[in-house]
């Protein structure tokens, strides 16, 4: 889990959100914050550019464009849970929130890092059962 996860809030403009995240932006991902600091949805920086080539976009709220606010992890979640999640909700990186009231974002944690990290231990797992303790740590 990233834990330098980018925030904004709901109501920051298409145009001052691109001013802020230039599409070569390091981050690719940023968490939208919702009135009571809770989060709100992701955006993905591309996405919102897109959307900003629109002439009349500029001024939109970037909340419009916030992906699945109900989809977030939680800390206790395992790896094997939160591959499920994503799987479920076909979303490619999902925010990491305290708890499920306040729902403060911690982190950010994407579907790629979540599938290398979940092969890695198959892949130690298998290794163990055969017997193969060379790459083991």
């Amino acid at each position: 889990m990233r834990t330098d996860v980018p925030k904004v809030r709901f109501d920051m403009t298409i145009a001052r959100f691109m001013e802020e995240f230039p599409a070569r932006s390091t981050s690719q991902w940023v968490a939208v914050i919702g009135p009571s600091g809770g989060y709100a949805g992701m955006v993905f920086v591309p996405d919102v550019h897109l959307a900003g080539m629109h002439a009349d976009a500029g001024g939109t709220a970037l909340g419009k464009l916030a992906r699945s606010p109900e989809a977030f992890l939680l800390p206790e979640m395992n790896i094997r849970l939160a591959a499920h999640f994503f799987e479920q909700t076909e979303n490619e990186a999902l925010a990491v929130v305290d708890n499920e009231n306040e729902r403060h974002v911690i982190g950010l944690l994407t579907e790629a890092h979540v599938l290398r990290r979940y092969t890695d231990e198959l892949g130690k797992a298998n290794r163990e059962l055969s017997g193969d303790w060379s790459d083991a740590s």
